[in-house]
């Protein structure tokens, strides 16, 4: 009983997980998109980064908004895309897309893709 306590009053003490503190990246005709900073994990000219993208005005019964678990790759100006979770327009959660390891792929960011500001900014300091 003692340790049970122990344990609850150490989980107290523990820091409470923190949502996300999106920077917007930029917007277009249909939607905006933004980064999670905390999310940002760098490995070489590989960066995995969470995205959000919002739909300014989505069509009725569609998804509002997408956050994406992406991998962008500095060097090859790539992304490959591991997860996205769904939203509708009130915001409720309606599902996960995982992507199955052996249909991972990197494709090129074309230069117009909301993609390349994401790219840009975290690739910015990266090395090529």
């Amino acid at each position: 009983m003692t340790s049970a306590v122990l344990l609850a009053m150490a989980m107290q003490l523990l820091p409470a997980p923190t949502l996300p503190r999106w920077q917007v990246i930029g917007r277009n005709a249909q939607a905006e998109y933004a980064l999670d900073p905390q999310s940002v994990q760098r490995q070489g000219t590989r960066i995995r980064a969470v995205v959000r993208l919002r739909f300014i005005r989505p069509p009725a019964g569609a998804p509002a908004a997408g956050v994406m678990r992406y991998v962008y790759d500095c060097r090859a100006n790539t992304v490959r895309s591991e997860a996205s979770d769904i939203y509708d327009a009130r915001g409720r959660f309606i599902g996960t897309l995982q992507t199955p390891a052996s249909q991972l792929r990197d494709v090129p960011i074309g230069p117009t893709s909301p993609n390349a500001q994401v790219r840009n900014r975290l690739c910015a300091g990266a090395a090529r």
